[in-house]
């Protein structure tokens, strides 16, 4: 078998099979050898194999496809033969949404005209092979209309254009080839047009085609009839088809808004400089048309059709030309959003097939900040011109896309300068001085800078997460005032309270060379490591500054405080977070050999620290042994450090305190770590699955978000969009059949099997998954999944601002009981979810008077009481509870609780004869028993487990 195997491997084995009476094609003879395990390591036929089962998916039958192609001829038949009768303003019946009739000038008189012209775009181009990706499929049919008369006012012509428009409308509405025809007025398009639905019962309204109005001399630019037909012609070779199948699944997956007819006329332009041509697979045509996208941006130049090299241009308008290198194709399409295109097929080429076309992308995953704009008289092309004049290199990407209602404007914002305080213009002698002027107004000024330089210059204040809004807000301000705007996103600094521990990480770093310099110990400080979330900037809290004692609850003695034993007939003390530090004392080898030895001496070590540093900082410390840590108040008084010994790389702790040293370094250099985490964190608490999913398995997973960005090309810039990716990631990796790697340079080739559920592998790991081995079952982090995808819907469809609370909202109908707290007793009660007074409470923390005593650390005893019941009745069920704020610990009970059980689970059960039961009554009376204090209530809401 080993020489079998090896023979196999070298290609020098072939299988010999017996002859079949039916010929198999060439995709079932390939399928055929997969299933047979043969030509296994050949890539290429795996990915011919998912294009081909993608295809199938997002192509019509051949029933429907028929009926589609015998309704286009039926429905171009009947467009060509529609007449626009003349008619005078009084009499003219026009269609509200595309025309005012009042609006027209007195003694207007419509000339009349007729149809010239019917051509299909590129998606419907060829007969019964169509371009057209289901479900939500869109196609396009121009109409060139010849006007009775010869009229020279742009205006004019316009206005005709749309009276012929509404009687198209009405004219399709009653025709029996159609079962809807709706008025288009705002879109990226950026002119009116018909959205028309075909009657074609199997389709289920799963097409829609737009239908453009245009005559000879709005045809200037764009695309001619000739052209039309030729990228026609192309798409009827059944390679060409298929790559541009998966071209409009890339674009869609991407909600990028493109000419119908863009990607196509590249495939043609391609084609006729002799990169592409008939004998190439789909795929291979996808990746060579994503090449020449992400090689040729054309940021300064033109590409004329058929030309192999590109012409010097910096314009604002379409990077492509027809073959005469002056008539402009897709006029519609500015430069920023040929930039953004390229700028994805750049990204597109650095991951598989999967990632491109079969993961679906959340909006706010794609951008760091989206704009909803609505209103009349909306012109996308103009209106992204001043946007992207307005912000300048503010932003990456620019990108307009479709939306039901008006349109959505996605920005990739420059994390090098997004946030500058002010927009810098010309100096007032330069020529493009004028123009800054005339479109900033009232708000250019000029400045005279440090270097001695005078520029005009827009000021914007200091809030760098509102600068990009405000500088939107004012070029609509000026410029579109009578259009609205909202912006989806920036909702994260509602959530979020606290700075994620930034002034903790300072005050360490700050430490550091202090603890280097410390004199008189036995063994030197050799080592100083912070580990805790301040060092990953991940801590969920408010903006910490000290704490306060209350003596009804707490004692202090010798500057240490301690819970009084009667303390639930109070309120719980504050939450105190410590800010864990790992020492690593200097190499000795007097060190004992017994574990017990060893303990004592770190402890005694540690107390040598502790007076140490205090008398380097001259008594301006708090410092008391607690357990086997040193735990030190620091002179300002904001944050209690808790101080263990150990060694990088070693044991729990040193291996820890290696992971948050690395990710410490991605936090810093990413200034949308810290918001993205702690949005992360607050979900998985939110649905009460804190407790399931160990922090620094999310915070390993919001890694990958910054380290292998993958199709999205950059790193995000702003918490949202990279708690967005965060969500997709948990949403889309499959879980049973790979880990997800951290970094992309890493790779796997152990068996899935020997790994968790929530299989993640980090540079950092002693072992694959180490830090996920914890995590949640395979039921848990289907839930996870499920919670993540319901998420990411209800982030993508808010209308406004605080519609984001959907996604943390957790669902607990799911549970059979409900054990409702004491809200008295949950310390950090302002970070629950629903707490309305957020900002109050962090108030308050900011205003009390400090204390200087050590203080009780980490009390929760809503948390505490969630471990005791989970530890107690780990045989009946298990508790849910958010650990930031929660009012409430669900329990979901065991599915085969009430069945036969074996000695050592006997507890909270009764005997009835041979069988046994659950107790229910006296389990619910322990839980009351256990948290009494803390307990308000426990609600039952399925009483059919009493059954």
């Amino acid at each position: 078998l080993d020489s079998l195997l090896k023979e196999i491997q070298k290609g020098s084995f072939k299988m010999k099979r017996e002859a079949t009476s039916s010929n198999l094609t060439k995709t079932e003879e390939k399928k055929a050898r997969l299933e047979a395990g043969l030509d296994i390591t050949v890539i290429k036929d795996i990915t011919d194999l998912q294009v081909e089962n993608i295809l199938k998916e997002v192509s019509a039958p051949a029933a429907i496809a028929k009926q589609l192609n015998d309704w286009k001829e039926e429905f171009l038949k009947h467009l060509s033969s529609i007449q626009f009768p003349k008619s005078k303003k009084d009499k003219l019946k026009v269609e509200a949404n595309l025309l005012a009739a009042s609006s027209l000038p007195d003694g207007f008189k419509f000339c009349g005209g007729r149809v010239e012209d019917c051509v299909p775009g590129c998606s419907l181009a060829g007969d019964g092979q169509f371009n057209l990706v289901f479900p939500n499929a869109t196609a396009g049919i121009f109409l060139k209309v010849k006007l009775d008369k010869a009229i020279q006012d742009e205006e004019e012509i316009k206005t005709c254009l749309l009276i012929c428009l509404s009687v198209l409308h009405k004219n399709l509405n009653s025709s029996p080839l159609i079962s809807s025809c709706v008025p288009v007025t705002s879109s990226p398009r950026g002119k009116s047009c018909l959205a028309v639905t075909p009657n074609i019962p199997k389709l289920k309204n799963q097409l829609k085609v737009f239908i453009d109005v245009c005559n000879e001399e709005t045809m200037k630019s764009g695309m001619t009839k000739s052209l039309q037909e030729e990228v026609n012609r192309l798409l009827t070779n059944e390679k060409y088809v298929q790559a541009n199948q998966l071209l409009q699944i890339w674009t869609r997956q991407l909600k990028l808004w493109l000419p119908e007819s863009l990607l196509p006329t590249v495939m043609l332009h391609l084609h006729l400089i002799n990169q592409l041509n008939t004998g190439m697979k789909p795929w291979s045509i996808v990746r060579r048309v994503w090449t020449y996208l992400a090689e040729s941006t054309l940021l300064e130049s033109k590409q004329i059709l058929g030309v192999a090299q590109p012409i010097p241009d910096s314009g604002v308008s379409s990077p492509l030309l027809d073959r005469d290198g002056a008539r402009l194709l897709h006029p519609d399409l500015l430069r920023s959003q040929w930039a953004t295109l390229c700028s994805f097929a750049a990204a597109a080429l650095s991951v598989d097939l999967k990632e491109n076309l079969l993961v679906k992308h959340s909006v706010g995953a794609l951008y760091d900040k989206v704009f909803h704009i609505t209103g009349d008289n909306l012109d996308p092309s103009k209106l992204v011109q001043d946007l992207s004049y307005g912000l300048g290199g503010r932003v990456l990407r620019l990108a307009c896309l479709d939306a039901p209602h008006g349109i959505l404007i996605g920005l990739t914002l420059n994390s090098a300068n997004y946030y500058h305080p002010a927009t810098h213009g010309p100096g007032p002698d330069d020529p493009e001085a004028q123009k800054f002027r005339k479109f900033w107004g009232d708000r250019s000024e000029l400045r005279r800078f440090h270097d001695g330089e005078v520029k005009e210059t827009v000021v914007w204040g200091n809030n760098k997460d509102l600068i990009v809004e405000d500088i939107v807000r004012a070029v609509l301000g000026r410029h579109w005032h009578w259009l609205a705007v909202t912006e989806h996103g920036g909702w994260e600094q509602k959530l979020l309270t606290g700075d994620g521990g930034e002034k903790a990480r300072q005050q360490v770093d700050d430490l550091i060379p202090i603890l280097f310099g410390l004199e008189g110990l036995a063994l030197s400080v050799a080592g100083v490591t912070c580990f805790g979330e301040e060092w990953r900037l991940s801590r969920v809290d408010t903006a910490r500054q000290g704490w306060k004692s209350d003596k009804q609850i707490i004692k202090e003695e010798k500057g240490f405080c301690q819970l009084l034993e009667d303390s639930t007939t109070a309120a719980a003390p504050d939450y105190v977070p410590a800010v864990d530090v790992m020492l690593q004392a200097a190499h000795s080898g007097k060190w004992p050999k017994d574990a017990e030895a060893v303990r004592r001496l770190k402890v005694a070590w540690l107390i040598e620290v502790g007076a140490a540093l205090d008398k380097k900082l001259d008594g301006t410390i708090r410092h008391r042994i607690l357990g086997e840590n040193l735990i030190v108040v620091t002179s300002n008084k904001d944050f209690a450090l808790r101080f263990h010994v150990g060694d990088m790389r070693k044991g729990v702790i040193g291996n820890l305190a290696e992971c948050s040293s690395w990710l410490g370094s991605i936090a810093v250099s990413n200034p949308a770590w810290s918001p993205g985490v702690r949005l992360a964190k607050r979900w998985v608490s939110a649905h009460l699955l804190g407790d399931i999913v160990p922090d620094i398995a999310i915070e390993l997973l919001m890694a990958r978000v910054f380290l292998n960005p993958g199709q999205f090309g950059v790193a995000p810039v702003s918490g949202s969009s990279a708690f967005h990716r965060w969500l997709q990631i948990l949403a889309a990796h499959d879980w049973n059949e790979d880990p997800l790697l951290v970094s992309p340079d890493m790779s796997f080739s152990e068996e899935r099997s020997t790994l968790p559920p929530m299989a993640v592998i980090s540079p950092k790991d002693p072992s694959p998954s180490y830090w996920t081995k914890s995590g949640p079952t395979w039921i848990e982090l289907n839930r996870l999944i499920n919670l993540a995808a319901a998420s990411l819907q209800a982030l993508d469809t808010q209308n406004t601002k605080s519609d984001f609370w959907k996604a943390f909202a957790p669902s607990l109908a799911s549970y059979e009981f409900l054990i409702e707290l004491d809200i008295s007793q949950v310390p950090n009660e302002n970070l629950a979810i629903t707490s309305k007074n957020k900002k109050k409470g962090t108030e308050e923390l900011l205003d009390r008077e400090k204390s200087f005593n050590v203080p009780v650390l980490e009390y929760n005893p809503a948390a505490q009481l969630t471990d005791q019941l989970n530890a107690s009745y780990a045989n009946i069920g298990k508790f849910y509870y958010d650990r930031y704020g929660g009012s409430v610990i669900a329990v979901k009970v065991h599915k085969d609780v009430n069945k036969r059980v074996k000695i050592g689970e006997i507890a909270g059960h009764i005997s009835r004869g041979r069988e046994t039961e659950v107790n229910w009554g006296a389990v619910v009376e322990d839980w009351q028993i256990i948290g009494e204090g803390i307990v308000k209530e426990v609600k039952c809401q399925d009483s059919s487990i009493f059954c």
